[in-house]
């Protein structure tokens, strides 16, 4: 979200007595800053702007008068001087044509020019495509994979809409390509033309998931054993924490199921609220916080105990990706039909498993 962090930068250079600063600075998002670096170039990318910098793209059957920088928010951020300086600071004005914004993929200018060449170890002229946001770009990847289901010959595009990817790391961003503007209650967007041209996106969010089992797993007393039990077997400690999870979820299972689809019952009374950082979506709440339920004191220093904790709060999470899918149902949107993920969540056994069910 660039226009309060620059209006952070200004308020320091007015603290610090350095107008002088303020005067010649020049704002870039980071893909933005990359595309400048490699092409001498100072256009913008559409999904850069859009997402993260309060632009409005032109877009079929809209007022027009609409499309830009929005004069009104720059003001109430106190950046005025950003709008009287003809926005030449985030990169110029639709209207006297200083700025220029590029689709994902659109050559930007002639190429890397001979600068970046000589530092990259390329040729001049090699062709630069207009960047998108990293969780965007995570988004092409993984959309345009392959599934199980794809036994119909259709193309990526006709698939797009009905299609959620999840890219899980550190947090984890939503996203959700559709064919109509649909505005969902605590869901950034939706955006015009920032990944495929005609199509808005929908992005929902939990702003804290691998950040949160780690801190849930490091957290706990068996921390200790469990990091030397993975020492000892060569195995991650999250490798140790799946199995264990399906060994004991094996004693529910009954002949011919598979353990897998027990390991809810391992948590029916354990309940945990996964808002340790606030909640993203769909509740838009920076002040929510966590909690943990139905916690007893049966074995709670062992390996056993600790698992039981990291699949309730793997059930937490996967409950809010649930709850960002209804939540775009109830506003209108499409039902999705498949959830494809990607990042370092994605190898986990069990988070896929519970996540696959709960959706």
């Amino acid at each position: 979200m660039e226009l309060p962090k620059i209006a952070w930068v200004k308020s320091y250079f007015s603290k610090e007595g350095r107008a002088d600063d303020w005067a010649r600075v020049e704002f870039f998002d980071l893909p933005d800053f990359l595309s400048f670096r490699a092409t001498g170039c100072k256009a913008r990318s559409n999904c850069s702007l859009a997402c993260k910098w309060l632009f409005t793209p032109a877009q079929p059957s809209a007022d027009q008068d609409g499309v830009g920088w929005d004069e009104k928010v720059l003001a109430a951020a106190g950046l005025d001087d950003i709008v009287s300086d003809g926005f030449s600071k985030i990169g110029g004005c639709l209207s006297d044509s200083t700025l220029t914004v590029l689709k994902a993929g659109e050559p930007v200018a002639n190429g890397l020019s001979a600068r970046a060449a000589e530092e990259l170890g390329l040729a001049p002229g090699t062709p630069v495509g207009a960047s998108v946001i990293d969780a965007y770009a995570g988004w092409f990847g993984t959309i345009a994979s392959g599934s199980s289901d794809d036994k119909q010959d259709r193309s990526n595009q006709e698939l797009a809409g009905q299609r959620l990817a999840v890219i899980a790391g550190t947090s984890a961003c939503h996203l959700l390509a559709s064919r109509k503007p649909v505005l969902v209650p605590g869901v950034w967007g939706p955006y015009y033309g920032v990944g495929l041209s005609e199509w808005y996106m929908l992005e929902g969010g939990q702003s804290a998931v691998g950040s949160l089992i780690d801190y849930v797993v490091r957290s706990h007393s068996a921390y200790g054993p469990l990091t030397k039990k993975s020492e000892e077997t060569g195995k991650s400690v999250y490798e140790i924490l799946d199995s264990t999870l399906i060994s004991l979820s094996g004693a529910c299972t009954s002949s011919g199921s598979r353990p897998e689809s027990h390991l809810v019952e391992l948590v029916k009374s354990l309940h945990f609220l996964p808002d340790h950082h606030g909640n993203r979506a769909p509740l838009a709440d920076p002040d929510m916080c966590g909690s943990i339920v139905g916690e007893t004191l049966t074995a709670p220093d062992s390996i056993e105990a600790l698992a039981i904790r990291y699949l309730a709060c793997i059930c937490g999470l996967a409950y809010g990706t649930r709850a960002i899918l209804d939540s775009v149902v109830a506003a209108g949107g499409e039902q999705v039909t498949e959830l494809l993920i990607s990042g370092g969540l994605s190898q986990g056994t069990v988070f896929t498993q519970v996540l696959a069910d709960v959706t």
